[in-house]
């Protein structure tokens, strides 16, 4: 039986943005679910990531594209809230991004700081 390498390794939201800009960062490999969280999920998660809590670890496989010779890093467990954070972030580096089903804001209730506040207009503090 072939031994699997598994490696623990932290990465901020600007690799995966930076992944996904560059195509080398598949969230929706064939063996993934469609995106299914609702903008009330979406607005909440944000909610955790802006205030610093913890949050699930993401599961990658990485493997070399045999055509660019590139590593790919596939999602395994985390797209949801992959596809949260860079869709809240940069939108367009989501190719298959759907306003009406993709879009969110923060609500009120979740983070009254940021709430209905587009990434491009928070505060760098």
């Amino acid at each position: 039986m072939r031994e699997i390498d598994i490696k623990r390794k932290q990465y901020t939201i600007a690799d995966f943005l930076s992944w996904k800009r560059e195509g080398t960062l598949e969230l929706n490999p064939p063996f993934q679910r469609r995106s299914v969280w609702k903008p009330g999920a979406r607005s909440y998660f944000l909610d955790t990531v802006v205030r610093g809590l913890p949050a699930p670890i993401i599961y990658l496989r990485e493997r070399v594209d045999p055509s660019t010779r590139k590593p790919l890093r596939e999602v395994v467990d985390g797209q949801q809230r992959l596809r949260t954070v860079l869709g809240f972030i940069e939108p367009k580096c989501l190719k298959d991004y759907d306003a009406e089903r993709d879009y969110f804001a923060v609500k009120k209730i979740h983070n009254q700081e940021i709430a209905n506040t587009a990434f491009n207009d928070l505060s760098d503090h």
